[in-house]
């Protein structure tokens, strides 16, 4: 060791056997124990020598996760995560939309004109590439070449734009600049901003009006309706069943290609005249459709007591209103002459006088159903939107029926120039008991 371990030039050696104090810790590394650790076993062997400063790599890695999991803390939540409320930076990143959102306009245009066959050959070609897609779906994996293809090709057009004949023979080609086609966001004001801004205002309306109708979908969902949901609900579940066991036997290609040409050739112009001219014919077969539909879920919900019963009729009763002189609806315009607020079909074609002041709907108390029959439990008075009860036109969303009178018009175009009153119906079933 001496040749290796050399003491200091101004080191004095000590004088005899010198012995350590107890209390001061060992400068023998090898033999070392941290605390808390197990103390070693008298036959374990002893690393000695510089080995002994050295951890194994699978030790240190050890310890590193060990003092990792230790230490880690809990991520910040989703809402923390968002950067805080800025007027400033709604402001700015707002502009900054607004200018690098061309892009996507200019791909929704391009679908639309094709949908829209703003150019024929156009869309004849992409409904031919619809076809071969469909009946080749490997040929897919080469829509990302097409895509850098047609980019390349646009791009290049740009870049070299066509010569005239005569020119290109006469002179020379023009040396085209090496910089990139890079010409920035539109400024503000400019009329690709103006542009942008204009289609980020039509967007907005569109995801509003999709909001609202799909709105209309949740009385149908929130279990409101407790014997509607439950229908649909049954429905859904049986018609997945339904699709699971044949989904493997549909040939999903070809209903895929018959569904793209059908959207294309509904899309035409000449087709959407046609579906225009008969448009209420559609509205009243659906109407009749909708209205077998409520019956059969009616009907489902009976119990025993109401389906022995010898007869089930609908009890109607009619909502109506007039025009009062700062144009709203009101059941307080009404006339002397007019119904009341709240009558039947008997009342109304009476033209009895009535209480203009008694416009709430009427209790189980004050009308009764007729004589011998019962009120379906659990039913409510509810709003017919779907027979065709009324006379002089349809009925709107909310099924009521404009007129110029509440009692029936010889001639429905008179009543549908000027319409002063309105009326719906409502309905609510009653069963005959023998009793």
């Amino acid at each position: 060791m001496s040749e290796f371990l050399r003491p200091p030039a101004g080191a004095a050696r000590l004088e005899g056997n010198v012995r350590l104090p107890e209390h001061l810790p060992s400068t023998h590394t090898g033999d070392a124990t941290p605390p808390g650790s197990p103390a070693k076993a008298p036959g374990s062997p002893k690393s000695g020598g510089l080995t002994s400063h050295f951890k194994s790599p699978n030790a240190m890695l050890n310890e590193l996760l060990v003092s990792s999991v230790v230490n880690a803390t809990a991520g910040p939540t989703t809402a923390s995560a968002k950067a805080p409320l800025s007027l400033q930076t709604t402001t700015v990143n707002f502009r900054n939309f607004v200018q690098k959102s061309g892009p996507i306009f200019y791909v929704q245009d391009g679908v639309e004109s094709i949908i829209r066959w703003e150019d024929p050959i156009k869309t004849v070609f992409c409904g031919c590439c619809w076809v071969v897609l469909c009946l080749h779906p490997m040929l897919l994996l080469l829509l990302p070449n097409v895509i850098i293809i047609t980019i390349l090709l646009v791009t290049h057009q740009k870049r070299y734009p066509p010569q005239p004949i005569a020119a290109s023979l006469n002179e020379r080609p023009t040396k085209v600049s090496d910089k990139p086609m890079n010409d920035g966001p539109p400024s503000q004001g400019s009329i690709d901003y103006l542009q942008n801004l204009q289609n980020i205002q039509g967007m907005m309306g569109r995801i509003s009006d999709l909001t609202d109708a799909g709105r209309q979908a949740v009385p149908y969902l929130d279990w409101s309706n407790e014997r509607l949901t439950m229908v649909i609900l049954q429905v859904a579940i049986l018609s997945g069943i339904g699709m699971a066991s044949i989904m493997y036997y549909v040939p999903w290609k070809y209903v895929a290609l018959v569904g793209g040409i059908a959207a294309l050739a509904l899309s035409h112009p000449l087709s959407i005249s046609l579906l225009g001219r008969s448009a209420p014919l559609m509205q009243t077969r659906s109407k009749h459709i909708l209205a077998k539909l409520q019956q059969i879920m009616e009907d489902d919900a009976l119990n025993d007591e109401h389906l022995e019963a010898l007869d089930i009729r609908d009890i109607e009763l009619f909502e109506n209103e007039r025009l009062d002189e700062t144009g709203q609806w009101s059941p307080h315009a009404l006339t002397l002459r007019d119904p009341k607020p709240w009558a039947t079909q008997a009342s109304i074609a009476a033209g009895l006088s009535h209480d203009t002041q008694a416009a709430t709907a009427p209790s189980d108390a004050e009308l009764s159903p007729p004589k011998g029959y019962r009120w379906v439990e659990g039913e409510q008075w509810r709003i017919d939107k779907y027979s065709n009860w009324a006379i002089a036109s349809d009925l709107d969303d909310d099924g009521w029926h404009y007129s110029t009178d509440f009692r029936p018009t010889e001639n429905a175009s008179d009543a549908i120039k000027a319409h002063s009153t309105r009326q719906r119906r409502w309905i609510r079933r009653a069963f005959h008991y023998a009793g």
